[in-house]
């Protein structure tokens, strides 16, 4: 046995460890990935109730609606159909998410508090 046939074997074994390490990674991920769409999927239900609810009261028309989304889209300068958790924090008088409102500072401006109007 050559010393190089040990070195060969140790990095046939380091390498099969990783691709194993990366395979469980990969199914946990997958895993948050099928949680993550699930949690989507019933907050979208609610806000869609939510939504229907109030235009059938008359609260506000389906055309209002979307001029609100459009108004509170354009505040951080970008028409694309996101905003930040912060801005909605902000909005409802909640602590802000130290995390998110860094990975999110560089792209969005300070939110305005808007008011909510109760009849």
């Amino acid at each position: 046995m050559d010393i190089m046939d040990l070195f060969e074997y140790d990095n046939y074994t380091t390498d099969r460890e990783i691709a194993e390490k990366l395979t469980v990674s990969a199914r946990i991920q997958s895993r948050k990935s099928k949680v993550l769409k699930n949690e989507i999927g019933s907050i979208t239900l609610i806000l869609l109730a939510l939504i229907k609810s109030l235009i059938d009261r008359g609260i506000f028309s389906h055309d209002e609606f979307c001029e609100i989304i459009k108004e509170l889209d354009i505040e951080d300068g970008s028409l694309d159909g996101k905003s930040s958790i912060n801005k909605l924090r902000t909005i409802l008088n909640f602590p802000s998410n130290k995390y998110n409102k860094k990975m999110t500072q560089r792209k969005t401006k300070q939110s305005k508090i808007i008011p909510i109007k109760r009849s």
